[in-house]
């Protein structure tokens, strides 16, 4: 098992650099040149300070920082723009928020990613947990931020929130296609936003332009997992001498399924996973010859299967449009079903229990392989030491 992990995170950057893809698009430099060049488009979740670019396939690629660029769109789809902004960068953190309901600006000098284009812009800046969006009207080259901001009410002991960015927007988007009624429902999020300044837009439709209709979103996958596993098990008493007990390896069946969230950036290389499965029963015995009680035959037992939820994350490598490898790692709670331990006469408590597993795969189309190594478990509560270990192949069918 050791063997196969540290193949598993040698294999990683080696794979990780070969999916670096540079994509048609251009640069706007500080002169207000503009260069075709290829560009290495990750779709970015948090907004870049830096991109990689190349004029052409075969040369190496250079860097250029945010006070080079004013400009840079990629693929018809992710577009940014270097403002100087007043940006409020107060947290909505339950352990650091605060009771001032107004923003505290500062001036900053941002990339900003164009969402909507056209006589108003809608702009976004990301950065970790913290998201903020902007507009620009009559003058393209200033930019206001759409002010929310969570803050503790200490009068109503409670979490309130100052949603001035609807007002904003009323004043902003004057139009007879939106009503009081649209400026009250629309929430601080993208997808809200964007829908919206299209209906701001209405029969002028032709003079939008809509880029986040290009970026790359999330999705949900659906999936019938079956396979085998590899199990071990062995205990040992945590204070008394001779009790070390090694079952012999077996092979159990086991099930389930999987639902998975495409995350939606990286150009959909990120993954979070939750996978419930049923664990066969693993069974064996162990039989050792104690010299001190006259040669006597002192059995062990152990009965063991489990319902495991599984919560990870992957990352994967695209070989073409239908293959890709994986690598995921993440942590299981198991809770037993049946089982039962025995050391000679006394019987052991079976309980729930937790570990880390790790892994990796191939997927082609709906199917998919993947082999997944269990690390320690330990699953007999008291004085007892305990390492169930299993390493599993699992076979995928993505049916949604």
């Amino acid at each position: 098992m050791k063997k196969l992990i540290t193949f598993l995170i040698a294999l990683c950057p080696i794979l990780s650099f070969s999916q670096i893809n540079f994509e048609p698009g251009y640069i706007i430099r500080n002169n207000n040149i503009r260069t075709e060049c290829l560009i290495r488009n990750i779709a970015w979740k948090d907004n870049p300070t830096t991109i990689e670019y190349k004029i052409t396939e075969n040369e190496a690629p250079q860097i250029l920082g945010i006070a080079e660029i004013t400009e840079f769109s990629v693929s018809n789809a992710y577009k940014f723009k270097r403002f100087t902004v007043q940006i409020d960068r107060s947290s909505n953190n339950m352990k650091d928020i605060t009771s001032s309901r107004d923003p505290k600006f500062k001036t900053e000098t941002l990339l900003l990613k164009a969402i909507v284009e056209g006589s108003v812009n809608l702009y976004a800046y990301e950065d970790s947990n913290l998201v903020r969006y902007f507009v620009s009207t009559d003058n393209p080259n200033e930019v206001t931020q759409l002010v929310y901001k969570e803050f503790f009410n200490d009068k109503e002991n409670a979490i309130a929130k100052n949603n001035y960015y609807r007002q904003q927007l009323s004043i902003i988007l004057k139009s007879d296609n939106l009503t009081d009624q649209d400026f009250k429902n629309v929430e601080y999020k993208q997808g809200s936003l964007v829908k919206l300044f299209e209906k701001y837009y209405g029969s002028k439709e032709n003079s939008l332009s809509n880029l986040s209709q290009n970026q790359v979103k999330g999705s949900f996958n659906f999936k019938i997992i079956a396979g085998a596993s590899f199990v071990s098990a062995k205990m040992e008493h945590l204070q008394l001498l001779n009790t070390l007990t090694e079952f012999d390896s077996k092979t159990v069946a086991n099930f389930g399924v999987e639902v998975e969230y495409i995350l939606p950036f990286n150009k959909n290389k990120w993954s979070l996973f939750f996978n419930p499965t049923y664990q066969g029963k693993y069974e064996s015995s162990y039989e050792k010859e104690i010299l001190y009680t006259g040669g006597l035959i002192h059995k062990s037992t152990i009965e063991y299967s489990s319902i495991d939820l599984n919560i990870g994350a992957r990352h994967y490598m695209f070989l073409n449009q239908k293959s890709k490898i994986f690598l995921g790692t993440g942590f299981t709670m198991a809770f037993p079903l049946n089982s039962s331990a025995t050391f000679r006469s006394e019987t052991l408590e079976i309980t729930k229990a937790h570990n880390l597993f790790a892994g990796g795969g191939f997927a082609y189309n709906r199917f998919s392989a993947e082999i997944r190594c269990n690390f320690k478990r330990s699953i007999i509560s008291g004085n007892w030491g305990s390492n169930y270990n299993s390493v599993g192949i699992l076979a995928g069918y993505k049916f949604l």
